[in-house]
């Protein structure tokens, strides 16, 4: 992550690896999603010079950027309303492949489906909220790093 930051980049998300890929078929699914998103979402647009979003553990924001606000979000999936607030401005959330963090992911139905319900509500509320912001920063900011 500082090497990022020496580089200028101001807010990156790292690689969050699972420690528990192997506990169960849950644990395996959430570990396949995050390998996929980590190859083909992040790194992928990143390397278009697109935005990457954060992504609840292991991201880095330069203090610069949290001072004058503060976190100021309202959404239950308040890492990807930060990088939308950031995207429309038209500013973009860098990657950090090689600053891995281990995260553990649940191993029961139960306690996924509870999890995976608050992320929906989030993602519905972030829709909601953003859509038409992102919309017409295509146009203000002259870029598809919305997309």
């Amino acid at each position: 992550m500082n090497k990022k930051l020496c580089q200028g980049e101001e807010v990156v998300q790292g690689y969050r690896d699972i420690k528990n890929p192997t506990d169960s078929w849950v644990s395996a699914g959430y570990a396949i999603f995050y390998w996929t998103m980590h190859r083909f979402y992040h790194l992928a647009r990143y390397n278009l010079g697109l935005s990457a979003l954060l992504n609840g553990t292991g991201f880095m924001v330069k203090f610069d950027i949290i001072k004058p606000t503060g976190w100021n979000t309202d959404t239950l999936t308040e890492d990807i309303e930060f990088s939308l607030k950031r995207i429309i401005q038209g500013k973009r959330v860098g990657w950090a492949t090689d600053a891995i963090v281990y995260d553990e992911q649940p191993v029961g139905f139960k306690q996924s489906w509870s999890q995976r319900s608050r992320w929906t509500i989030g993602h519905i509320q972030c829709l909601q909220e953003y859509t038409k912001p992102l919309a017409g920063a295509v146009v203000k900011n002259k870029t598809l790093m919305n997309f």
